[in-house]
């Protein structure tokens, strides 16, 4: 039987291992700590056994199967086998047509999303959801596609298209070959509100360079965090201690944002008032109701964690964040 696509709230049900099977370990943990009480973006997934069902249609799993990387040659000739299998499955993947059932699914779901928003074509963030990232061993950061502002259905289409064949490209199958990983992997895709931020950033629960459990870390920025991805700005870096006390406050200089353009339907940068690019982005009480997350997201995950958080414009004192992703640590 065809897999539908999963709400959030109905993965947030599963057990976490069923979670984790269907729409990889991004979206599973993102339904469990929505399940105990964190604050997480509405949406729905994309299984992953859709992703098996377009290989199979699209021709990608006979590339898959004559594809033999010869690991004990030169770098050179791996590297342009390499690149030779990423452009074959690249081809086939943009060549194929998406299930007519799974466009008007995705486009039901939604049209719903937005209907509970009460927001005409509510914009989304669109991300993969490997089954096989966010080990310890490897992360798989930065490797596979996301995709922010989306709000029409053909958009949704060609942004899930993208995270699939994200899978294959070329620095995804070196990464994949250099832990051990293999090529092929199950690709769920993730569809959620995307969230208007005052403020966004990133935050560890044990130190990521020291690996120091009694102080963390906190990145912070204006707006989406897209700045910060990119590189157009350095975040604010705060070091705190269990006991939530600041050990450390660098405050950078944050010349441009990242904001949602509506009418374009994408996240785009633009430059910051004068007057904002030398402030703090968090005072005690926004870093306090991080921290609080933060630590939240370690008790449920059992372990260290790295966390993606927003603080939506609305955001008043005693609100919480928003938590967009919970990863374990790596070194």
């Amino acid at each position: 039987m065809t897999a539908p696509v999963l709400w959030l709230s109905e993965l947030s049900r599963l057990p976490y291992e069923e979670a984790r099977a269907g729409a990889g370990p991004k979206m599973a943990r993102l339904a469990l700590l929505h399940r105990h009480g964190l604050t997480t973006p509405g949406g729905f997934v994309v299984p992953a056994a859709r992703f098996h069902e377009f290989l199979t249609a699209g021709g990608c799993r006979e590339v898959l199967d004559r594809a033999r990387i010869p690991m004990s040659a030169d770098s050179r000739t791996v590297d342009q086998t390499v690149d030779g299998l990423a452009d074959a499955l690249s081809a086939a993947i943009e060549s194929t047509p998406m299930a007519a059932d799974l466009v008007a699914q995705v486009a039901d779901a939604h049209a719903a999303l937005a209907f509970d928003r009460r927001e005409a074509d509510l914009p989304v963030a669109v991300r993969s959801s490997a089954v096989g990232e966010d080990t310890a061993e490897a992360s798989y950061a930065g490797q596979y596609a996301s995709r922010l502002g989306v709000r029409t259905a053909e958009g949704l289409v060609t942004a899930i298209r993208d995270c699939w064949a994200s899978a294959f490209s070329a620095s995804s199958i070196r990464y994949g070959l250099r832990y051990r990983a293999g090529v092929e992997t199950a690709m769920a895709v993730g569809v959620q509100e995307l969230v208007s931020a005052s403020a966004a950033g990133v935050a560890f629960s044990a130190h990521p360079v020291t690996g120091d459990s009694e102080t963390m870390v906190v990145e912070a920025c204006w707006g989406l965090g897209e700045t910060v991805v990119q590189g157009t700005v350095i975040p604010d870096h705060i070091v705190v201690g269990r006991d939530g006390r600041r050990l450390e406050t660098r405050v950078s200089t944050k010349r441009r944002v990242a904001v949602i353009d509506h009418a374009a339907g994408r996240v785009r940068q633009v430059d910051m008032p004068e007057r904002f690019t030398e402030a703090p982005v968090l005072d005690d009480e926004r870093l306090g109701a991080v921290v609080t997350a933060l630590l939240a997201a370690e008790v449920v995950l059992r372990h260290p964690v790295d966390v993606e958080w927003v603080i939506p414009t609305r955001w008043r004192p005693g609100d919480p964040v928003v938590l967009v992703q919970a990863r374990p640590i790596t070194r």
